[in-house]
């Protein structure tokens, strides 16, 4: 997308979108997810049962232990997952800004300042860890232990329970494995987006053309994102000259929304234009300088 040219802008994405950093948070973050829950269902098959059934007292100390010891072991396994991610995007990041540095020439001045990312980074890390705390250990681990008390108040004997646990572990890891794929996504493209935003406004880029994925699944009607494609808004904008992204009528920037695949295109502007506002959700036009 470097340099494409419009009638009377360039347009240019700093930041490629980092495929290879997105499949290894991925892969890494689900069989961290595997290797709890299949100690998990190991756990409650060893201990859990008892002359036959599932005591009631040694499910009850297995959950407690897979939401104590246990899940801070997971938690520190994933902030190492997390950390690598990062170290992943910025790597890319640094050498995406030096090839288009190179391809630019003196068009823009493009640094690349360690310093810029961090705090996002930071925050990225602290809120992927709580993401993840919340999805595994509220959702995950209650609807695992739900279907397991349900299993227990049937009364069955040892065969049919076992085979019930592997029912649950079965329907929980195709379950756990789309509901990683989703957050993977997610995370990803808000991780380039605000990376790719850090940049261009470091490169002294002030507005930026909303660019969707163009196909089916681009969301539309009251808070949708097909009407959105091609206007042009500015970073750093008061929330009501910002688009509205969703359906609850909230402001915001490309993949704010959960979800949201879209991007933003860096819009510099030819010397003999200026930039005008059109009015809310509209946003800006690049029309000629009538003062020249």
């Amino acid at each position: 997308m470097t340099g494409k040219i419009r009638k009377n802008y360039k347009l240019i994405d700093l930041i490629s979108k980092n495929k290879h950093s997105e499949i290894y948070y991925r892969k890494a973050l689900g069989k961290e997810y595997k290797k709890f829950l299949e100690a998990l269902f190991k756990e409650l098959e060893k201990k859990g049962l008892k002359n036959g059934k599932l005591e009631q007292k040694e499910v009850d100390k297995i959950f407690k232990e897979f939401r104590g010891k246990k899940f801070i072991i997971f938690e520190r396994n994933t902030d190492k997952i997390l950390k690598k991610y990062v170290n992943l995007l910025s790597y890319r990041n640094k050498m995406t800004i030096t090839e288009k540095k190179e391809v630019l020439k003196e068009a823009l001045t493009i640094n690349y300042d360690k310093k810029l990312y961090e705090p996002y980074l930071r925050d990225f890390i602290k809120d992927n860890t709580l993401l993840i705390k919340k999805d595994l250990e509220i959702e995950t681990i209650n609807r695992i232990e739900e279907a397991v008390y349900k299993s227990m108040a049937g009364g069955e004997g040892e065969y049919g329970i076992i085979k019930e646990l592997k029912e649950i572990q079965k329907t929980n890891e195709l379950m756990t494995d789309s509901r990683i794929k989703l957050i993977a996504r997610d995370q990803s493209a808000k991780a380039n987006q605000a990376m790719n935003m850090i940049s261009q406004k470091a490169a002294g880029i002030e507005y930026f053309e909303w660019e969707t994925a163009h196909d089916e699944r681009v969301s539309k009607g009251k808070g949708g994102h097909k009407q959105l494609q091609g206007k042009i808004f500015k970073y750093g904008d008061t929330e009501d000259r910002l688009p509205i992204i969703d359906s609850y009528e909230n402001h915001g920037l490309p993949a704010q929304r959960p979800n949201c695949r879209c991007t933003g295109l860096g819009v510099i502007v030819r010397g003999e234009y200026k930039v005008e506002y059109l009015g809310k959700n509209e946003g800006y036009k690049i029309i000629g300088n009538r003062f020249r």
